[in-house]
């Protein structure tokens, strides 16, 4: 298999040295192993530099237009990744020296140049550069994955925090209620237990919905959930959630009303779908007032069908919308009746809709309500 031949650019003002080095470049490389391109200012390089890719430039450092290490200077920030070679007379020794520990390949002396000493310089700073380039590229994945790790420890962190706390705490009231019940049975009016029950089923099923999403939320992070999108009516999953959540939505006097179409098809995994629109239906229960409304609707918009949640609550501030979907976020904010949550759930909205290749978006106004758009592709 042939090499492709070498690109150089000679930056060089004198036509004398633009000669003499042409020829080194020609008999040192060879005629057909490189292509050699010539411009004899700086603004002309930059210029070329743009439109051309190059795998090596001879810069020199007395350009009219721009002199000495700042014409190196200049050259590196724009074009880090192209190794450059700094060509100097006998007097600026100090100055290609200095561009040399500044990222300059070699530096060069003009009247010490043969075609010898100008091929190896060009082949030896290609080969550094491909290095540096790789060096470069490393330490961006080194980067990029060292910022993954930090997300992860937090969410790691806050994780164990949910499980510590908020997994937790709720067993105090739990345990005080069962108490009341056991000890006081012989004493308490059918209402009072009727209470109790109540109060305890709530309590139940809040951490239920925790200890639900937890799980959920740990096996999607680490990919060990079934992910099987397949076609299906959306309607009656829609309606089947709506009447799960039905006896919540009484006891806050909230309607929950289903406006799907009835032969509206989705595209998704129908386990995480039922648990992304549980979870956002909830959300809006949560944060609705008496006589309220959520509703649930879709429509097809462009090449994705758009699932929203819509409630007539109290809002969120455009400050809370900015960190909504983020795990490390502080305590969330109680409900109208002063549930209280995690933000767990939206997190796993977000994971769910995303594996799906889909979005969710936020719109809210305070004491007006709040709508949350789960985007699917069509």
């Amino acid at each position: 298999m042939s090499l492709q031949p070498i690109q150089i650019l000679l930056v060089e003002d004198s036509p004398i040295a633009t000669k003499l080095m042409t020829d080194f470049i020609l008999q040192g490389i060879g005629i057909e192993n490189c292509v050699l391109s010539h411009t004899e200012n700086f603004t002309k390089a930059i210029h070329f530099l743009q439109e051309k890719k190059v795998d090596v430039i001879l810069l020199d450092l007395g350009l009219p237009e721009s002199y000495g290490l700042e014409t190196f200077q200049k050259m590196y920030s724009l074009f880090e990744t192209i190794p450059i070679i700094v060509l100097t007379g006998n007097e600026d020794k100090e100055m290609a020296l200095a561009s040399v520990s500044e990222g300059a390949q070699d530096y060069l002396v003009k009247g010490q140049l043969n075609s010898n000493t100008l091929s190896q310089s060009i082949r030896y700073a290609i080969e550094r550069g491909n290095i540096k380039i790789q060096q470069i590229e490393y330490q961006k994945r080194l980067k990029r994955f060292t910022s993954e790790l930090e997300k992860l420890n937090d969410s790691k962190d806050k994780y164990f925090s949910i499980l510590a706390h908020d997994l937790k705490a709720p067993f105090g009231g739990l345990l005080g209620l069962s108490n009341i019940i056991i000890e006081d049975f012989e004493t308490l009016t059918k209402e009072e237990l009727f209470k109790f029950n109540v109060e305890l089923n709530v309590l139940l099923n809040n951490q239920f919905k925790l200890l639900q999403n937890l799980l959920e939320w740990g096996r999607l992070q680490m990919d060990k959930i079934d992910f099987n999108p397949k076609p299906f009516l959306l309607y009656p999953v829609v309606n089947e959630i709506i009447v799960v959540l039905n006896p919540a939505a009484n006891s806050k006097g909230i309607l929950l009303s289903n406006k799907v179409l009835p032969e509206q098809v989705i595209k998704a995994d129908e386990y995480m779908l039922r648990s992304m629109v549980q979870n956002l239906v909830h959300n809006a229960l949560k944060f609705s007032v008496p006589c309220g409304q959520v509703i649930v609707n879709s429509e097809i918009v462009e090449n994705n069908l758009e699932l929203s949640i819509t409630d007539t609550g109290v809002g969120i501030s455009e400050k809370e919308i900015d960190n909504i979907f983020s795990l490390d976020r502080s305590r969330t904010t109680l409900g109208t009746a002063q549930e209280k949550g995690t933000g767990l759930g939206l997190l796993l909205c977000k994971d769910m809709v995303e594996k799906h290749g889909g979005s969710i978006t936020v719109t809210s106004a305070i004491d007006q309500g709040t709508t949350f758009m789960l985007s699917f592709p069509v």
